[in-house]
């Protein structure tokens, strides 16, 4: 997961990772879907003080819709904004095994803080 209609220059900077588990796992790559511009994706609009999120209900069903069509799947990787987007499906239990957090922030949505409050159940990986 990531923004920006990334999907392909992520596939390409995870070719490396891609090859050495190759024979344990396959990478599916999703765009966000919310256009922004011509070519820009996210996962979500912010409020000019970050409290609210537009359209993050329909990601997350765009997401769902997506992983009952090509999952399931095991893992979830986000990279930036994808990541924040990633950590956020855990925190609403998304039946994920596990999940790849780079580069990622806390939502300050006021509407996530409840799901902020405890601990993501799903084991993680966040790089900074």
């Amino acid at each position: 997961m990531g923004t920006n209609r990334q999907r392909k220059s992520l596939s390409t900077k995870t070719g490396s990772t891609r090859k050495i588990l190759r024979a344990n796992a396959e990478f599916v790559y999703v765009d966000a879907p919310h256009l922004i511009g011509e070519a820009q994706g996210a996962w979500w609009c912010s409020s000019d003080d970050y409290t609210v999120y537009e359209s993050f209900e329909e990601s997350v069903e765009a997401v769902r819709a997506f992983a009952e069509e090509k999952g399931p799947f095991d893992g979830i990787f986000g990279f930036s904004h994808g990541a924040s987007m990633a950590a956020l499906l855990c925190a609403l239990k998304f039946p994920f095994k596990f999940c790849v957090l780079v580069g990622g922030f806390s939502s300050r949505a006021t509407d996530h803080q409840v799901l902020c409050e405890s601990p993501i159940q799903t084991p993680s990986l966040h790089v900074y």
